[in-house]
Order: structure tokens, then C-alpha cells, then sequence
């Protein structure tokens, strides 16, 4: 028996004893226990050698052939633990980096589940992987319920979290205030598909904003939130002024308990519905967004260059024959219209590009 059998083999022995003597049952009974001579009837896979995955089959009541054998009756591995500070403990990150103090082998069903646990996985430090999984018939890792974070990295040397292949999704996640955190930039090596660009504001106008109206730009005041060190101070755009962006909805302010030593834990969240005059506004200065039409407007197409009306609409661009030549006013635009304007509509998506 080489060095790394024998210390997987001392490594579960003293598991075993530690969790059977806390859960206070009965010594041990049966041929397959810790500090037992050989027994054939103990080595699961028949190879003349007692090793790791031997002593668990037989813990578990499992023989060789697969049978189920009752023949002691205390908790180990395999059954339920309760009224434990930690029913499965285990110490350190021993040897090379293919073994694994806890393996997971072709589990039919779900490999790992705890029901509830105020941290379900915590590994404190590793010098490898924190969490490996090596391949998975559905989801690598899921987290269907979290008070705080779904997944929480504190530091890591490489890859905070890495997905090699996928056959669907590499990360599908969803979230009460943001489905992601970047503290740092981005890099996004493909397309980014229906994103948006935005700021936040706040509405210093008389008129409460509604999502799609088009609003200018007043100032800009510095601010300590997590989200950005600046807010506008926008209004509704009327005619012939500057267009900043659209209003997406209105935003609010949250205080997180629990954030970094950097950050205050004040950010700001995208929220439905209308900004009143003080109350904070999301507005999108780039990708495709619906913008609010000025009424008796039909003359839109796809591909109509708009600009602002009255009270914080838009019209399309008027243009002159002079000569032969088609000439096109000269005033500020949001974007160009991506479908044509239909009888009684108020809104009409745009690909918001102000200029």
C-alpha cells in the first residue's frame, strides 16, 4: 500500500470515529471497521487492498455486489446526522491536486444538496479549487434560493469563477437589486446581445418623468454612491435642445449592510415607474429603447432620424427639396427609429444614439 493509500486510508478511519463518537451511537460492529484485520468481505473492489473508496462502500452498508447489508445500527456515512456544530467535517487540502478529501463519483441524482444552512458550501482557503466540477448532465452549480449572495467569492488567485464549456448558459443568474456585481471592467470577448447603456440621474425638472420621454442634460453632481461617482441632473428636452438619453424608469436608493471595505454599500437600483421632480432616474444613452412619440406624428418609418418635441417627445427630422437636393435639418438627434409608426401608437423603439 503506497504512501497516499495509506494516508486516504488514516484520513477516513479517523472521519469515521470522530463523526461516530459525536453523534454519541453505539461502537462500531461488523467485519469492516476501523483497525480491523483484512477481510475479503471488506474489499469492495476485490484488489487485495483496503482503500478509501473500500472503507466507504462498506460504511455505508454498501457490499461489493451491491447489496444492502444492515448489520450495525449507528450513524455514519451514508445516513443523517442532527443536533451537530458540523455534520460533515473535514480537515485540510491534502496532497496532489487529483485527490480530493471528498469525492462525488457518477451520483445519479444530485451529487450535493443541503437544504438550508446559513452558508450551504464555505471552503476558508485552498490551494487549488475551491469548487470543481468536472462534468454535469444539467447544472454545475445551482443555487436556487440565497438571503445574500448565490455565489461569493472573497479572493482568488486566478479565476474568481470559471466555466470552460456549457452546453447552454456558462451563467444564468437573477437578482432582487442587480443579477450582477463588476466592481472592475468588463471584457466581453462576443456580442452583448440587447444591452443597454445608462446613467443615473436625478429629475431636477417641474414635470415628473415617464419612461420614454427624452430628457437634456443640466449638471452633473459628484456623489460617494457604489454605482457611479457622478449623477446628471437632467430635465424634459424641449425643442432644439441637446438629448442626453431616455428615461428607462425611475431608481432608488439601497443601503447594503454587507460590502466591500471601498465601497459605502449606498447604490442606486433601477426601479418601473415614473421620477418625480428630486427623485432619482435611470437613462439609457445607448442600444435600443421605446421612446414616446409627439402626438399627431405618423410620418415615421424605419430608419427616420428623430429629435426632440414638446414635453420630453419626439419628432422625425424635416427635411427640404431645394434644387433636387434633399436637405435635412440641422438640430440635435436621439437615434433612428427601428420600426415604422402605426395609427394611435405613443411609443416606438429606437436605437438611442444621441448626437
Amino acid at each position: 500500500m503506497n504512501a497516499r493509500k495509506l494516508f486516504s486510508l488514516a484520513l477516513v478511519l479517523t472521519l469515521l470515529a470522530t463523526l461516530t463518537g459525536a453523534a454519541g451511537s453505539a461502537p462500531l460492529a461488523g467485519p469492516c471497521i476501523p483497525g480491523a484485520a483484512y477481510d475479503p468481505a471488506c474489499d469492495a473492489n476485490q484488489d487485495g487492498t483496503i482503500t478509501v473508496n473500500d472503507i466507504q462502500l462498506t460504511a455505508g452498508h454498501w457490499s461489493q455486489s451491491g447489496a444492502y447489508v444492515s448489520d450495525n445500527n449507528h450513524n455514519h456515512l451514508g445516513q443523517t446526522w442532527t443536533g451537530m456544530d458540523n455534520p460533515l467535517k473535514i480537515q485540510g487540502s491534502y496532497g496532489a491536486p487529483d485527490f480530493a478529501p471528498l469525492v462525488l463519483n457518477n451520483s445519479t441524482g444530485v451529487g450535493l444538496r443541503i437544504a438550508a444552512a446559513d452558508s450551504a458550501v464555505f471552503i476558508d482557503s485552498t490551494g487549488y479549487h475551491g469548487l470543481w466540477v468536472y462534468s454535469a448532465a444539467h447544472d454545475g452549480l445551482r443555487v436556487s434560493t440565497a438571503g445574500t449572495d448565490g455565489v461569493h467569492v472573497d479572493s482568488a488567485g486566478g479565476t474568481g469563477l470559471f466555466v470552460a464549456t456549457a452546453a447552454v448558459h456558462g451563467v444564468d443568474v437573477a437578482g432582487n437589486l442587480y443579477a450582477g456585481v463588476f466592481a472592475g471592467n468588463i471584457y466581453v470577448g462576443g456580442n452583448c446581445v440587447g444591452c443597454l447603456q445608462a446613467n443615473f440621474a436625478v429629475n431636477v425638472g417641474d414635470r415628473a418623468l415617464q419612461p420614454g420621454d427624452v430628457v437634456s442634460i443640466q449638471a452633473v453632481t459628484p456623489t460617494d454612491f457604489d454605482t457611479g461617482p457622478a449623477l446628471w441632473q437632467v430635465v424634459q428636452a424641449q425643442p432644439g435642445q441637446a438629448i442626453v438619453g431616455v428615461v428607462a424608469g425611475r431608481a432608488e436608493l439601497v443601503t447594503e449592510i454587507e460590502h466591500r471595505p471601498t465601497e459605502t454599500g449606498k447604490r442606486l437600483v433601477p426601479r418601473d415607474g415614473a421620477a418625480q421632480r428630486g427623485e432619482y432616474v435611470t437613462v439609457v444613452y445607448s442600444g435600443p429603447m421605446q421612446v414616446r412619440i409627439a402626438p399627431g406624428e405618423s410620418a415615421i418609418a424605419a430608419g427616420t432620424r428623430l429629435t426632440a418635441a414638446a414635453g420630453g417627445r419626439v419628432r422625425p427630422l424635416q427635411t427640404r427639396t431645394v434644387e433636387g437636393m434633399v436637405v435635412t435639418e440641422g438640430t440635435p438627434v436621439i437615434g433612428t427609429a427601428l420600426e415604422s409608426l402605426a395609427a394611435g401608437e405613443g411609443l416606438i423603439w429606437v436605437l438611442v444614439n444621441p448626437q
